[in-house]
């Protein structure tokens, strides 16, 4: 059976995205700022893609787009087995500040969320 909660699915599946809400997602990506959503591009016609969004886009605080920044970072600069627990929490701990400030629907895509594998419209399954 497929889960109903949103966060449990792909961000490319039709089940991810509550009605009326917002969602971002949190997963790093060579050297980009680490968060992700829909958004339109202002093309003619306009259509709508999935990507990158940066901290001015979001609103973000200094704050937050600092260490936001700097988890990408550590992880795109290569990180010791040991490291990879504290690392994991940390990005849990930033998507839980990001989900406070923006007030969307935040989903941390490491190492599987986000992919309910009893879906069949979640890509990665």
């Amino acid at each position: 059976m497929t889960s109903p909660d949103p966060r449990l699915h792909s961000p490319f599946c039709p089940r991810g995205w509550p009605p009326g809400r917002r969602r971002l997602d949190v997963w790093t990506e060579g050297g980009s700022f680490p968060v992700w959503g829909w958004f339109t591009l202002p093309a003619r016609p306009p259509r709508e893609i999935h990507g990158n969004l940066g901290p001015a886009t979001l609103g973000l605080s200094a704050g937050l787009a600092a260490g936001l920044r700097d988890w990408a970072h550590n992880y795109d600069s290569g990180l010791a087995p040991a490291e990879r627990p504290a690392w994991r929490d940390a990005g849990r701990d930033l998507a839980g500040r990001l989900a406070a400030e923006t007030g969307a629907l935040v989903v941390y895509l490491w190492p599987v969320d986000g992919h309910d594998p009893a879906c069949p419209d979640c890509p990665g399954r």
